[in-house]
């Protein structure tokens, strides 16, 4: 995915606008991951790895970075719920909490490891959220990008790459998929 949407397309691109560059890119891996459950933040994300990819002028920082995200969010969560008893959660009702029996059961699932791993999990992921946006907002003045040598500007080179044919049937071809996704997916 870095290669694709990163490497080739914003060096592609970035020879008119890196600006436009980096939003389509964000755009096309967000569509790429074909359903909306994942395609505001993968967008939003794809167009940070593709600054700091603009920025630095290489593809190791937005892949590591990305290896990162699909760890925490991926791997992670799989490996916490396997000491999860899920059945148990599903069991807990509202009604429960006022009785004796309900309340032994909400302790219960509070004391189970992978409770306690979820919430250290939880806790982990707020924090890196804060410690990011607080790092972001620190160092706002410096999150230029050099844009100076693009031959046209954002206005005129956004619409000359989205009318593509490739990024024409990129996004049909996306865009159908998701929406026969969903369509299946209500169907069961």
């Amino acid at each position: 995915e870095e290669l694709a949407f990163r490497k080739l397309l914003i060096d592609k691109l970035g020879q008119y606008n890196k600006v436009a560059a980096i939003l389509i890119s964000g755009i096309m891996f967000g569509l790429f991951h074909e359903n909306l459950h994942q395609f505001f933040y993968a967008a939003a994300i794809g167009v940070f790895f593709g600054y700091i990819y603009s920025s630095t002028g290489r593809i190791r920082y937005s892949a590591m970075l990305h290896m990162m995200v699909n760890f925490m969010h991926g791997a992670l969560p799989v490996i916490i719920f396997k000491y999860f008893d899920l059945d148990m959660l599903n069991n807990i009702s509202i009604e429960d909490a006022v009785t004796e029996e309900g309340q032994q059961a909400v302790m219960n699932l509070y004391t189970q490891p992978g409770f306690l791993l979820l919430m250290l999990y939880s806790y982990f992921i707020v924090v890196i959220l804060i410690v990011g946006l607080a790092f972001m907002i620190i160092n706002l003045k410096k999150l230029k990008l050099d844009d100076t040598e693009s031959p046209l500007r954002l206005g005129e080179a956004f619409p000359i790459a989205i009318k593509s044919i490739g990024m024409i049937l990129f996004a049909v071809i996306t865009v159908f998929v998701t929406v026969y996704d969903i369509i299946l997916t209500n169907l069961k």
